[in-house]
Parts: structure tokens; C-alpha cells; sequence
């Protein structure tokens, strides 16, 4: 791959698949069976051809002129359509190979419209006289040929640094600075340190600050040299080594030869210490590097390179240590950083108005230091809050480009690209920002745009992951966590708006504001992030036959009725994109598609997941170009059409958690599926039996076989030869919980489905054999890395698990008939000297009859990795349970004849949860828990305290969340107090019999930040000194005695606390909150069962100017709202459940109504 990383102009690529296409044998037979000219393909491609030759010229222009800008535009209009044009050919190519296949109906209606010769010949004249038009004009427009493609002259960064500009950042100078003065950071003589991130982050600024205070961290100079060389895109080992050399030794070199200089930087070095910074690289040439640093090597144990880099594969090639991978700024520092460019080291309190626009130019950077800096610096002069909300509305590349430094700096990162990632990252202008963007799902896309080029050897999926991966190294996508806490990734905004200036009227995003968009251009559409879709909104876009790309989805699965509108989308709209590759209706509210579906000749990528659809029309059985085919989550579809074996370009068929009830027949024929994640064995013989999987030999991930009580004959199973599919890693094997066929049928097939010992995860369930069949724990399946078991009632043993060598996650739940577990499972009578030797998460849950572990009370030999141990719901296993020193997290439930002893010192243990477990326990000391970050107490009945059991002991530093709930016998914490700095999340509930909370609280937990009180009748007052400073976020449920000594409180002095919740208090209340009572720092309040509350404070309220969110819940008697009103900082009211309020309140008419209607957001339930 590295051979094809050039530089080039994103149409350079689209140029090149388009030349490949046009010599290609389906087109060329075209020409010469319709006894077409082929001179006319010859002048289309020396026309192009003639554009191409300026396309460095004209992609570095664009940014300057509008004008050619346009120019590029054109051009692309006829790339597009000349495409168009090759994938009719090819369909027709298509069809003719079927139709030597087959003469049904469904071929011969393939391509319903003739493609004639004088269709093209046409077609092809016009690109021509377009394109002589567009060849004419690049003279005009001053373009050049053969223009290098350069790059954006910028000024070179120095050492020197303002540090007024510098806010934030601390701990990442920390972290560097402990890199720099550490000998033993990578094990070589000189360590090279890479900072890694996206252009404009602030990699220069802080390493011009370590840089400069590293000399002032210790108390001598840690480095004899230290040398910053901005290096830039031209890696030149002469000039830098020159550089270096000439700054090391004080002299001046007048010589050519590169030896003569790295001789003698060689002897200048030797026996020093230095630190060399390389600001800006950009070189991946591995042999570059290696005699760059030829010299560095004579130096002292201990020298250091910092390399700042936007691409992880630069720092790839140059590291010996870790990237150190800097993030985006919080807002508070990029606030801080705005101030001083923006104001002019004036108070923003002086100016309220621009204050508030400009934390929201502030909030529009999302973190990127350089942009607030840019968008501070255009507002400097200006105190018009118009000016400043033009720069807030504003496309960033949209602003003045003379002050504009983000347009450079992020428009170098996409000169660099070569031009086939050029294409694939300007599709990524169709996700709006904030999008969460699945890695595989994009690549999927990618294939279905034909964004992809082959290469020899590679699967497609594979270049794809290729060209992912090269865009992620250069920071244009941030990994980041789902909801589902799966791996995703992001954009950051200002490369959102990058991709978007580079596609320009090509693509449309209805989640924006484009009324201006020229449709009959749009190749790519989306509506992605609302939960309600308007066919309104698309309308305009029916007849478009240029657009490639239509993603339409709830962001999540709607409560709310847009049926109506869905089905004119799938009646009136989707019939006339007969140019479709790509159709994601995902999450939308359809109940069925549409015959018309089979219009879509072109269509490569049907994202129908999480949709409702019951049946699939059996024209989708005519999309021959269909490579995927999404339907995960449609639990109302039960069959998939009969004659989807026609499909024989389809590549991946996801049906996760469908409610199919068997395979249709002739699945076999897909011999191109890649994805297959589910294959179910009907009850009948009218669907594909398991044989099928015979002919899918290229199957790769995951495959669930459901089902398994309806084989037949076990031969089947063999027929389909899982022993052979080497490509697939995960594998789960499952049998319905109410089928009645004997234990021994189920052996058989368990036997029959041994699988290629490349897999890695493995997952059994429902099986009802008394044993497994030898291959499962067999030590040759050394691949495996997780492993579950589960619903396996008739098991007595256990397989020989121990011996799979590298198994890291294992979960065994609901055996219903495993009473003792003791060596079979750890080695099955073969010599394994460490059983489970690389297990880190090991579960056991639902075993009813289990007594008996060998593993309690052992020699302790196994598990010697062990981090994650969870017993749950083994209510007769017995025994104290030891634990391991490598131990972080346990969780113990329901196990009640179970022991966990406390005196025990646990040097690992982070994370401790016990619910209805250990009946006998009494207290818990502290003194052996002492790195433990997580306390969760649960329905610990005999429970009475928490202690320390020596007189001094260590503060609980570690400790940062504690819960304690439905502890009736719990009393008391550790006498003094509970010692706990950085305590952040402090939960007690249901704890009957508590009086008091732990003493000192404001000075032994002054981190704490969380603090909720639910259900403990007896607790009457805060402690003495009051609740931790820091405290903000603070619940009260059901606690009479503590509120009714609410004015001991004292929550005026938590200036911190932004959110309090009071909930179930049956005290007669004439009025609340009483004066004084409540911070004015509060920005959420919500009261919810005060039954006997009767009205609102207006003078509490008058003091909460901060107050923006309020709820009053479940308050039967509160007839009224305060006359003064509620502050004007509301932006949101929830009542529900107040039927005189709600009256009262009742929008426009009710006699309350006036003094809520400033409120943006009124919700009534």
C-alpha cells in the first residue's frame, strides 16, 4: 500500500477508475456488438484526460476561487455522468450473463428500459461538446498543466511560546514532561516520543512548553542540547542533520557531503544527553528516518525526541515508545483562550451579550484550541453582537480567509491524502455532525460508491479497512464509544465542514439547513439524526436520477407516528431514484416495501435494520447488483424471499435478531457472501437445510446456526463442512429450550459441528447433552478467546477448558445438573502446568445445584491472569472465597452460603459488589481494601458496619463510588469518619436503622461531587460540619426526619451544587422552598410526592437566577404558582400530575399561563 500513498487531486482517482471501466471487456463488447464507434470512447478519454493534466492546479485554486471551484464542479458533473453511463453497459452485461442462466421473467425485466446504441452515441456527444467547454475554460481561468502538487507555504513554528496563550493542558504537560525525564521509558539509548492529533489541536504549543520549562523541572539541566527543528512536509536528512549539527557544535558547515555532517554530530553527541523536537513531520519513509538517526545513537542513555505529527503512521515508523494522542480542549479553557483574543484582555462581564454569543462560537470549535483562536481574533475589533452572530452562523469556511488560520490548517491534512482517500473522506460529508459512524457499516458504503480500487490478493472489505484505517491515522475520524458501549467513531465539526467544502452541491443534508442546495446536482442525501421524518422535506428530491446515496433514519427507534409520511416515501419517492446504489431506511417506521423496489437496478448497499417490516416483496430478488443487505432487528420479519439465491453479488446478508423462522432454499448459490450472521433450521424441509453451507466457503465473522433440534440427519451437518471455513472467528451454536429430541441426538450434532480451529469465540447454548463432545477444550483450538456455555441443564462435567491456551473471557451459566466442579475441568488428565493460563474475566451464573469448587481452598495454580470474577445465583456453593492477587473486579450475588473473608489484604482490588450474598457478614474493614475504587452493597441483611479495624490506617485514596442499599441491620461508618479523598458518588439506600452519615464529611470526602439519600426513615440531620464542599448534584427520597430539618442544611455555603431533587415527603407544606434555603448556583430542581404541598415561594425563587430546569411532580394539593412568578433563566418546566396546576397552567387560557409563558420549553403529562 505504501507505493500507491501519492499525492494526488481527488478527481485524479475518479479519473483513473473511469479510464479502467472504459477499457474494460463489458464495454468494449458493448461497443462492438451495437457496431458503436469506439473513437468516440478514444475522444472522451483524451478529452478527460486533457482536464487531468491541471487537476493539481485546480484542486489548490479552489480554495482562492469561487470561480474555479465551479470549474471543478463541472467537471465532476461529467465524470458522474460518464459512470452513469458504464454502469448501464454493465448492467447490461449482467443481464445477458443471467439470461444465459436463465429465461424467467425477473431477468428479462432486469433492465426494464432499452440501452441503445444511439442512446449512448448521444450520451457520449454531449460529454464531449460539455467537456470541450470545460477544456476551453481552464485556459481562461489561468490553470496550468503539469503543476507539481505542492504544498500550502505556512510559517515554520520556533521554540519560542507566549504563555499567555496557553491555558489548560496541564496534565498533558505533565504526563510529557514524566516522559522526558524518565530513563527507563523504552529500553534504547534515545527514546522518541510522538504527539499525535488532528491539525490546529495544539501539538506545537505544548511541546513549545515542555520545551521551554523542562530546563526548571529539576534541579540541574536534565539535557545537555536541547535543538527544535520545525521540519515541515520536505524531510531532508541533509538539511535537518545540517541544522542540528550547526546548532550542537556553535559552527558553521559550507559542505555538501551528508557523512561529513553526521560524522561529526556523531562525535559532538557522544556522552551527552539531548533533547531534539521535530515539529510538523510528515514523512512515513521508514529508510528515511533510519539514516536520519544514524548519529543520534552515540548519544547518552536517557536523550529524547519529541516528533509532532498529525499521522499515526508517521509516528508509527519513527517510535520506540507509545503515541501520546492529544485530545480536544474543554470548553472552559477554550473559553479562557477566546477571552484573550477576543476581548482583548477586557472583562466579557462588561459585555453580557457578546458573552453569551461567544461561548457559543466557543461551543462551535468543539475543543480545537486553533479555531477559537481564529474565530476569536475575527471578532477582536468588533463589539457589534450582529458581527459576532454572523461569525456564529457562519460555515467556517465561509469566513474571511485572511484572518482565517483553520481553513489552512485543516486543508494541509487533506492535501496530503492521496487522491483515491480523497474520495472515500468526502463521502463522509453525507453524516451530519456528532454522527456515530460504524467502521464496517462506512466501508459497506464505500464498496456500494465503487470508492474502492481492487488490489491483487485482497478481499475489497480489506482495502476498505485499508483506507479506514489511513484516514483514522490521520486523525479525520476519533474513536469513540456508542451508548451500547460499542466502538465507534466520530468527526470532529471543522472536518464535517471540510468534507462538506470539498463535495460542495453534490451532496445534501436534511439535518441542516440547505434550502439553497441545486437538487438536480445532489448525488448524495441524508436525513439521519430526528426521530420524525417529513416527506415534505423530500419531495423535491423524486425524479433525481443522479442520486447515488439516500440515508434516511431515526436517530433512535420512534414512539412517535410518521407511518403516513414513511409510506409516500416508499410509494411516491422511492420509484423514481432509479440511480440509487445506496438505500438505508433504518429505524424507520415501514411496515413493507414496495414491489417498485426491484426499479432499483443499480442499488448495492438495503440498510432496512430496526424497521417493522413483516414481509420482503420477491422483486428484491431482482437486485443483482445487491452487495448488502442489513436487516437486523426487524423482529416482525418471519421469511426472507424464496428466490434469494439469485442475488449472486450479495456480500453480506446481516438478519441479527430477526424473528426468521428458517433459511430459503438454495443459499448455497451466494458463493460471494462474506457475512452471513445467522442461518436457521426450519421445523419443515421447505426452507435451506444446514448443507448449504457446503458451497460458502468465504464466509468471515460471525455465524449463529439456530435451531439445531430440527436436524435431520446429522450428514447434513457434515455436508456443510464448518471443519473447512477458516475465515470465520465467531461461532454460535443453539438449540430451542422447549424441544423435546433426546440428549443423544443433541451429542451427535454437537460432534458434527466442530469447527476450524481459527475460531475465537465460541458460544454454546441450550445444548442438553450429559457431555461435550472431545473437540470442545481441545488444546489445538488455541485460538480461542471467549468462550460461553449456557443453558446446558443436563451437563454433569465440565469440558477441559483449562487447556485452551490463550482463553481470556468465560462465562458457564444454567447447569442445572453440575454439582461439583474439581481437576476435569482444569485439565482433563493432560499436564498443564498453569490451567487457564491468560483467563481474565470468569463468570458462573443460574447454577442451582452447584456445592463443590476445587478452586476454593487450592494450590491456587490456575487462573495466574484472572482480573474479573463474578458468582452469581449459586445458592448452595459453599466455602471462603481467597482471592487471587491479581483480582480487580468481583461480584457476588445470591451466593448465600458463600464467604467473603475481610481480613485478607487485596493489593488489586478495584471494584467490589455484593448483593444477597454472605449472610453471616457483619462488617466490612476497610484496612485490607485499601486501592479499592468501587464499593457496591447490596441486600447484605446482616450487615451492620464498616470499619477500620487498626487504630491509624491509610486514607481510602482509591475509593471514588460507594453504594449501600436495603442494609436494614447497618448502623454505622468507621468511628472518626470515613477517610475517602476522592470520593465522587456517595448512594445510601433503604438502610432502615441509619441514624447518622459518616462524620466529617466536608474535610475526609471533599471530592464528593454525588451524593442521594432514598428511604432511610431515621437519618434526621446532615453531619456537623456540613456536606462536602465540592458536592454537586444532591438527592433526598423518602427521608422525613432529614427534611424536616432542612434549615440545618446550610446549602447556601455548597456553591457548587447545580441540581437537587426531593422526592416523597409527607410533611404538611404551606409553602416551599422556604427563603434562603436553596443556592443560587441551582440550575436543576425538581420536586416530585409532596402530597400535601399546597404553593410555591415566589421569594426563594427571585434568588435562583441560574435555575434552568424545573419539574414538579405527583403535588395533588398545589393549587397555584408563586405571584412573582418563576425565574426568567427557566428554559424548561415539566409538570405532571398536578391536576390544579395543570389547569391553572393550561397553555394561553389558564390564569397561571402568564407567568410560564417566557419559558421556551412547557411539557405537561
Amino acid at each position: 500500500m505504501a507505493a500507491e500513498l501519492v499525492v494526488g487531486p481527488l478527481l485524479s482517482a475518479s479519473l483513473q477508475v473511469l479510464f479502467e471501466r472504459i477499457s474494460s471487456r463489458e464495454v468494449v463488447d458493448f461497443f462492438r456488438r451495437k457496431k458503436l464507434n469506439a473513437q468516440l470512447l478514444n475522444r472522451l478519454k483524451m478529452k478527460l484526460s486533457s482536464a487531468n493534466v491541471v487537476l493539481n492546479d485546480a484542486e489548490e485554486q479552489q480554495m482562492r476561487n469561487p470561480d474555479v471551484k465551479k470549474w471543478l464542479d463541472e467537471l465532476k458533473e461529467v465524470i458522474y455522468n460518464a459512470e452513469n453511463m458504464i454502469d448501464k453497459i454493465k448492467n447490461k452485461a449482467l443481464q445477458r450473463k443471467l439470461e444465459g442462466k436463465s429465461a424467467s421473467h425477473e431477468v428479462r425485466n432486469f433492465i426494464s428500459t432499452k440501452l441503445t446504441a444511439r442512446k449512448v452515441g448521444k450520451q457520449i456527444v454531449e460529454m464531449l461538446d460539455r467537456l470541450e467547454y470545460i477544456v476551453k475554460l481552464k485556459d481562461d481561468l489561468g490553470l496550468k498543466d503539469g503543476v507539481q502538487n505542492r504544498p500550502l507555504q505556512r510559517l515554520p513554528a520556533t521554540s519560542l511560546l507566549d504563555e499567555s496563550e496557553f491555558y489548560g493542558r496541564n496534565s498533558d504537560k505533565e504526563a510529557i514532561f514524566e516522559l522526558l525525564l524518565s530513563d527507563e521509558i523504552s529500553g534504547d539509548k534515545v527514546s522518541v516520543i510522538p504527539i499525535v492529533g488532528m491539525g490546529g489541536i495544539g501539538k506545537t504549543t505544548l511541546t513549545q512548553l515542555v520545551y521551554k520549562d523542562i530546563d526548571n523541572r529539576v534541579m540541574t539541566k536534565p539535557f545537555d542540547f536541547k535543538i527544535w527543528v520545525s521540519v515541515s512536509d520536505e524531510f531532508d536528512v541533509f538539511k535537518i542533520t545540517k541544522l542540528i549539527v550547526e546548532r550542537v557544535t556553535s559552527q558553521t558547515f559550507e559542505v555538501k557531503d551528508l557523512d561529513v555532517l553526521q560524522v561529526s554530530l556523531e562525535e559532538a553527541l557522544k556522552g551527552k544527553k539531548f533533547l531534539f523536537v521535530l515539529d510538523d513531520v510528515w514523512n512515513e519513509d521508514y529508510f528515511l528516518w533510519e539514516e536520519l538517526k544514524k548519529p543520534f545513537k552515540s548519544g547518552e542513555y536517557g536523550s529524547k525526541i519529541i516528533i509532532t505529527t498529525r499521522n499515526e503512521s508517521v509516528a508509527s515508523v519513527m517510535r520506540n515508545v507509545p503515541s501520546y494522542k492529544l485530545h480536544t480542549m474543554s470548553d472552559e479553557d477554550c473559553w479562557k483562550l477566546f477571552v484573550r483574543h477576543a476581548f482583548n484582555n477586557e472583562d466579557p462581564c462588561a459585555h453580557p451579550n457578546l458573552e453569551v454569543i461567544g461561548r457559543k462560537i466557543v461551543k462551535k470549535c468543539k475543543g480545537l484550541p486553533l479555531a477559537v483562536k481564529s474565530l476569536g481574533s475575527l471578532v477582536r475589533n468588533q463589539r457589534n453582537s450582529k458581527e459576532w452572530e454572523k461569525i456564529l452562523n457562519s460555515d467556517m469556511w465561509e469566513l474571511p480567509k485572511e484572518k482565517n488560520n483553520i481553513l489552512p490548517a485543516l486543508w494541509l491534512s487533506y492535501h496530503y491524502l492521496p487522491s483515491h482517500l480523497k474520495r472515500c473522506f468526502a463521502y463522509c460529508s453525507i453524516f451530519p455532525k456528532d454522527y456515530e459512524i460504524n467502521k464496517e457499516d462506512l466501508i459497506k458504503l464505500w464498496m456500494a460508491e465503487n470508492l474502492l480500487q481492487p488490489q491483487k490478493n485482497k478481499r475489497i472489505e480489506e482495502v476498505g479497512e485499508e483506507y479506514f484505517e489511513h484516514l483514522l491515522s490521520r486523525s479525520f475520524f476519533q474513536q469513540s464509544t456508542a451508548l451500547d458501549k460499542s466502538v465507534c467513531f466520530i468527526m470532529h465539526d471543522l472536518v464535517i465542514d471540510l468534507a462538506t467544502f470539498i463535495v460542495g452541491e453534490f451532496c445534501l443534508r436534511f439535518d441542516d439547513s440547505n434550502s439553497d442546495k441545486v437538487l438536480s446536482k445532489t448525488l448524495y442525501a441524508s436525513h439521519v439524526k430526528e426521530n420524525i421524518l417529513d416527506f415534505n422535506k423530500y419531495a423535491a428530491l423524486s425524479g433525481t436520477k443522479r442520486l447515488r446515496t439516500l440515508l434516511l433514519s431515526s436517530k433512535y427507534a420512534s414512539p412517535y407516528n410518521y407511518l403516513a409520511s414513511m409510506n409516500l416515501v416508499m410509494t411516491k419517492l422511492l420509484p423514481t431514484l432509479t440511480g440509487l446504489r445506496v438505500l438505508s431506511l433504518r429505524r424507520c417506521k415501514i411496515e413493507e416495501l414496495p414491489k417498485s423496489i426491484g426499479n432499483l437496478k443499480f442499488l448495492k448497499y438495503l440498510n432496512l435494520s430496526e424497521t417493522i417490516i413483516e414481509e420482503m416483496p420477491s422483486t428484491v430478488c431482482t437486485l443483482y447488483n445487491l452487495q448488502t443487505l442489513l436487516l437486523k432487528g426487524c423482529e416482525k420479519l418471519r421469511r426472507l424471499p424464496t428466490k434469494m439465491g439469485r442475488l449472486i453479488n450479495l456480500r453480506h446478508l446481516d438478519i441479527t435478531s430477526t424473528g426468521l423462522e428458517e433459511m430459503p432454499l438454495e443459499m448455497g448459490n451466494l458463493k460471494d457472501l462474506q457475512t452471513l450472521t445467522d442461518f436457521i433450521l426450519g421445523k419443515d424441509s421447505t426452507g435451506s437445510s444446514i448443507k448449504e453451507l457446503e458451497h460458502l466457503q468465504l464466509l468471515h465473522g460471525k455465524l449463529c446456526i439456530s435451531g439445531l433440534e430440527n436436524v435431520v440427519d446429522v450428514s447434513d451437518i457434515l455436508m456443510g463442512n464448518l471443519k473447512d471455513k477458516m475465515y470465520l472467528t465467531e461461532l454460535q451454536f443453539s438449540w430451542d429450550t422447549n424441544s423435546d429430541d433426546c440428549p443423544p441426538k443433541h451429542k451427535e450434532v454437537l460432534n458434527a459441528l466442530q469447527p476450524h480451529t481459527n475460531i475465537k469465540v465460541l458460544q454454546i447454548k441450550s445444548y442438553r447433552g450429559e457431555q461435550f463432545p472431545k473437540w470442545v477444550g481441545d488444546h489445538s483450538f488455541c485460538y480461542i478467546e471467549q468462550m460461553s456455555l449456557e443453558g446446558c441443564k443436563n451437563c454433569c462435567l465440565l469440558p477441559p477448558l483449562g487447556q485452551l491456551p490463550f482463553l481470556k473471557k468465560l462465562c458457564i451459566m444454567e447447569f442445572d445438573a453440575l454439582v461439583k466442579i474439581g481437576d476435569e475441568f482444569y485439565h482433563g488428565g493432560s499436564s498443564i502446568a498453569k490451567p487457564f493460563r491468560c483467563l481474565e474475566f470468569l463468570k458462573f451464573r443460574h447454577m442451582q445445584e452447584w456445592q463443590e469448587w476445587s478452586f476454593i481452598g487450592g494450590d491456587r495454580v490456575a487462573f495466574p491472569q484472572l482480573k474479573e470474577l463474578y458468582l452469581e445465583d449459586c445458592p448452595k456453593l459453599f466455602g471462603s472465597l481467597c482471592l487471587l492477587d491479581t483480582i480487580e473486579t468481583v461480584r457476588l450475588s445470591g451466593c448465600h452460603n458463600f464467604e467473603f473473608p475481610g481480613n485478607h489484604y487485596y493489593v488489586s482490588l478495584q471494584r467490589l459488589k455484593i448483593y444477597d450474598s454472605c449472610g453471616s457478614m457483619k462488617s466490612i474493614p476497610f484496612d485490607y481494601l485499601l486501592i479499592l475504587n468501587e464499593l457496591d452493597l447490596d441486600c447484605c441483611v446482616n450487615l451492620e458496619s464498616l470499619v477500620f479495624s487498626q487504630p491509624t490506617c491509610s486514607p481510602l485514596h482509591a475509593l471514588r463510588y460507594f453504594k449501600l442499599t436495603t442494609c436494614p441491620k447497618f448502623v454505622s461508618f468507621p468511628q472518626g469518619g470515613l477517610s475517602a479523598p476522592n470520593m465522587e458518588e456517595f448512594h445510601i439506600e433503604d438502610c432502615k436503622n441509619l441514624r447518622s452519615l459518616p462524620e466529617n464529611m466536608a474535610t475526609l470526602i471533599p471530592s464528593l461531587q454525588s451524593m442521594s439519600l432514598i428511604s432511610c426513615p431515621e437519618l434526621d440531620s446532615f453531619p456537623e460540619c456540613g456536606l462536602p464542599p465540592n458536592i454537586t448534584k444532591l438527592k433526598v427520597y423518602w427521608c422525613n426526619k432529614l427534611f424536616a430539618n432542612r434549615f440545618q442544611w446550610d446549602l447556601q455555603r455548597l456553591t457548587s451544587l447545580t441540581f437537587l431533587e426531593i422526592i416523597g415527603i409527607d410533611e404538611k407544606l404551606k409553602s416551599f422552598p422556604e427563603e434562603g434555603l436553596l443556592p443560587i448556583t441551582l440550575i436543576d430542581l425538581h420536586i416530585r410526592y409532596l402530597p400535601h404541598l399546597k404553593s410555591l415561594n415566589g421569594k426563594a425563587f427571585q434568588h435562583l437566577g441560574s435555575l434552568k430546569r424545573m419539574s414538579i411532580s405527583c403535588c395533588n394539593e398545589l393549587q397555584l404558582l408563586p405571584e412573582e412568578g418563576l425565574p426568567k433563566s427557566l428554559s424548561d418546566l415539566i409538570i405532571f400530575q398536578c391536576p390544579w396546576l395543570e389547569q391553572r397552567c393550561e397553555r394561553d387560557s389558564g390564569e397561571d399561563w402568564p407567568k410560564i409563558a417566557h419559558i421556551p420549553r412547557v411539557i405537561f403529562f
